[in-house]
């Protein structure tokens, strides 16, 4: 589908998945496309689903097989021999579209330097972020070493490379050797619609809210941990799990599963003491903005973008990774202190309207980049 105004840039935004659905990228395709589309300085966007299909897919997940499946899935999503196909195919479906492009957005995955348009990169990530960060996700040295030279080869090539977190940015200058004028943060956008004015937090039952997939990586087993001790200060606290059906014999721990329906999720935002995401490794941090568009006061981990989004503690609460001890000792200090709570909403409301953490904001900040160099 394409929207087209008379004058400005034409883009094409290619992601993993269908970029026109919420569930693309967490998100951030839809929440980044929509922006685009409305920004006056864009004449149209066209999208591509960048996801391996067909024959492709099925040499690209021959090849990449390994007999640890995260060990397969990595080198199937970012490995030699996928990249190459998922770039070759990538080329096709955007020549196929018969039209040129000023700008190519490539959207988060790894892809060759031979997209056939001109590109931008927008990244919530590097490998070498991920290799000294994240073991479930970190690669063979041989493989590791490969990713390296293939996003050497795609940065070296793309007009700019936008990040949604300044530490990702850094990597880019400090590791990559990206120019600092070429490695832009442009931030991330809220996924629900900011209302006027901050809402009320929540005064009815204590209870903490836990949001995310891959529950170990984003610390759910700390928190349920840490939920331990918050119990015996506040035995009535409940804690709540969206994103993966977990299976916990602890008392007051009640696990949703996935929720499609937005309204559905935003009502258990409303209906939260505290917002928890007490992770050990995360890229950006989206479902912290989420929180904080609910007016519910966050408690998380300093690590990443974390801190950014937080505005160093100012915006809630930080404790450090697999601390269990400190993050009840965080979580009973927003549940016991009605003032505190309050004063971590205010300043997260009023951070995140500054900063310009909504998806028409970076879309704002990517275009002004790519107007100029146009």
């Amino acid at each position: 589908m394409t929207s087209v105004k008379m004058h400005g840039l034409r883009l094409a935004l290619v992601a993993d998945g269908n970029p026109s659905e919420k569930s693309t990228n967490s998100g951030v395709a839809k929440g980044l496309l929509d922006a685009l589309r409305l920004h006056n300085d864009v004449a149209s966007v066209q999208t591509v689903d960048g996801t391996l299909r067909g024959a492709a897919r099925f040499v690209a997940l021959a090849s990449s097989f390994r007999p640890r499946r995260n060990r397969w899935r990595a080198e199937y999503t970012k490995g030699r021999r996928s990249t190459l196909l998922r770039t070759r195919q990538v080329r096709r479906d955007l020549q196929a579209l018969n039209t040129g492009f000023d700008y190519v957005i490539l959207l988060r995955n790894v892809y060759g330097p031979r997209v056939g348009f001109p590109y931008v990169s927008f990244l919530d990530n590097t490998a070498h972020i991920v290799q000294g960060s994240w073991p479930g996700w970190a690669l063979p040295m041989s493989a590791y070493r490969t990713r390296i030279r293939m996003d050497c080869a795609q940065f070296d090539n793309a007009a700019t490379i936008f990040t949604a977190g300044q530490h990702v940015a850094d990597d880019l200058i400090e590791y990559y050797g990206v120019a600092p004028n070429r490695a832009i943060a442009v931030g991330g956008g809220v996924n629900f619609s900011l209302s006027a004015t901050k809402p009320d937090i929540w005064t009815g039952p204590p209870r903490i809210l836990f949001v995310g997939k891959d529950f170990e990586r984003k610390g759910g087993n700390v928190l349920l941990e840490a939920f331990r001790t918050v119990r015996q200060q506040i035995p009535d606290c409940e804690l709540v799990i969206v994103g993966e059906q977990v299976a916990s014999d602890e008392p007051n721990v009640r696990s949703l599963g996935t929720i499609v329906d937005r309204k559905e999720l935003s009502h258990l935002y409303r209906e939260s003491s505290v917002f928890c995401l007490p992770a050990l490794f995360e890229p950006y941090g989206l479902v912290l903005q989420e929180a904080i568009a609910h007016g519910v006061p966050c408690v998380a981990t300093r690590i990443c973008s974390i801190p950014e989004i937080l505005d160093s503690g100012r915006a809630g609460a930080l404790v450090d990774p697999y601390d269990a001890n400190a993050l009840a000792k965080a979580l009973c200090k927003v549940l016991a202190d009605r003032e505190y709570a309050e004063s971590l909403s205010e300043h997260a409301w009023s951070h995140i309207h500054s900063t310009g953490l909504t998806w028409n904001h970076v879309a704002d900040r990517i275009i002004a980049r790519l107007v100029l160099k146009n």
